[in-house]
């Protein structure tokens, strides 16, 4: 292959990327960011859904901790996000789904040792 097939095979992958890119940029929309609003509902919901949970299934009985801190992340996330600055927002928003994960884990966790151990009573 000569330099000058190279440089425009090269020049073709640049024009393919650019292409690529700006369809990228146009779907994600107008800013270039994703928007955050389908997330920060999920996590409202879920946060909701987390404080109706009995009390049984959650660490040292308190319900209200989980959403409070989920909505605190979701404050400052969207502040972050309206100021631009986008890598704490990205930060903030890892740190709540993975928060609100592990509890809902924990739970999950604790349902089981809850069932396994009421059915060790009906046996017993």
């Amino acid at each position: 292959m000569s330099l000058a097939e190279t440089n425009k095979t090269q020049k073709a992958a640049v024009a393919f990327t650019n292409e690529t890119a700006t369809a990228t940029v146009a779907k994600v929309g107008k800013t270039g960011h994703v928007p955050i609003w389908p997330a920060f509902i999920a996590l409202v919901v879920l946060g909701v859904l987390f404080s109706l949970l009995s009390a049984q299934l959650t660490v040292a009985r308190l319900v209200w901790l989980v959403p409070v801190v989920v909505g605190l992340l979701l404050v400052f996330l969207v502040f972050s996000w309206l100021r631009h600055i986008h890598n704490i927002s990205r930060v903030l928003g890892r740190l709540a789904t993975s928060f609100m994960t592990l509890a809902l884990l924990v739970s999950v966790v604790l349902l089981g040792v809850t069932q396994t151990m009421e059915h060790f009573r009906a046996v017993g």
